[in-house]
């Protein structure tokens, strides 16, 4: 009776731990050709909290791909899928926009000769990390796997 009783607990204990872990992202799969699209879907999918941590990943490129396929790595692409909605985006465009910051434009200027960069920012689109298509794997992966910390 004893064992039945600590079996029973300890599968209470892990369904427990399992519905507590952070579901995947929201919005996560797909890739946006603009701000207001990823916006949209944060919108239309609200965490149960009151944080919010998703984060954008802004591609800026040259490059027909719309999709996840323009993180070519498979490492690099499994971090980003888990927390950032991708934005594909165009820096004339992005640098028009209404609600961009300072910070980002001043980054898009960074990077005026690039082909194709890369560019972290909160949904308040403060930039946190950037990098062009050059930058090591090591590097850009711990750059994501930060997420909005230090």
């Amino acid at each position: 009776m004893k064992k039945q009783q600590l079996f029973i607990i300890m599968v209470s204990f892990i369904y427990g731990c399992n519905e507590k872990s952070m579901a995947p992202c929201d919005c996560c799969e797909n890739a946006y050709v603009n701000i207001d699209d990823a916006f949209r879907c944060i919108e239309d999918n609200p965490r149960k909290t009151s944080y919010d941590e998703r984060l954008f990943l802004i591609a800026f490129t040259n490059s027909k791909n719309l999709g996840w396929g323009i993180i070519k790595d498979p490492d690099i692409l499994s971090v980003a899928k888990r927390n950032y909605l991708l934005v594909i985006a165009n820096k004339n465009e992005i640098k028009s926009n209404n609600i961009t910051t300072p910070e980002l434009k001043d980054l898009i200027e960074k990077y005026k000769g690039q082909e194709s960069f890369f560019i972290v920012a909160n949904q308040a689109l403060y930039p946190f990390r950037d990098w062009n298509e050059n930058e090591s794997k090591e590097r850009i992966i711990s750059e994501l796997k930060l997420g909005n910390g230090p």
